[in-house]
């Protein structure tokens, strides 16, 4: 059997992935970055800057006006809030939402991959950790 390009298998996996999740987020009237912004509010309150550092260096969106237009659509949604300081947090609304869609992807990556041999999920896991590290690094070292 003929591989087919690295990049090939990657792309197509990380897309698929996606749709998949993406479907569950229509449900619910989410972006994906919207979605992310939801999960990273979940470990702790974030300002609006810290939170578009982390999708732009995430490669999620490439402007901080994108993640403050989905920020806006949270705030109106009901699903995070603001404090005084600026920081944004989830609102009960949002942590309820944000545990329904945990599970759900939990759910999408069971089925994806939790039978695979622990084995090649490792060598997998530490190979795109790698090629991730290299690509960024490249990205970091070519910034004007």
């Amino acid at each position: 059997m003929q591989l087919p390009p690295l990049t090939q298998s990657v792309g197509s996996a990380e897309r698929s992935m996606r749709a998949l999740l993406e479907r569950h987020l229509q449900d619910v009237g989410l972006s994906f970055p919207a979605w992310i912004s939801l999960v990273f509010t979940n470990a702790s309150p974030l300002t609006v800057d810290q939170i578009a550092q982390r999708q732009i260096s995430g490669h999620v969106v490439s402007s901080i006006d994108e993640v403050r237009l989905e920020i806006d659509t949270l705030l109106q949604a009901g699903l995070l809030k603001a404090s005084e300081s600026g920081t944004l947090s989830h609102t009960d609304k949002g942590s309820a939402l944000f545990v329904e869609l945990s599970g759900k992807v939990k759910d999408v990556t069971q089925s994806l991959y939790g039978d695979l041999p622990s084995e090649d999920l490792e060598a997998t896991h530490r190979t795109l950790l790698e090629i991730a590290k290299r690509a960024n690094g490249i990205l970091t070292s070519s910034k004007p």
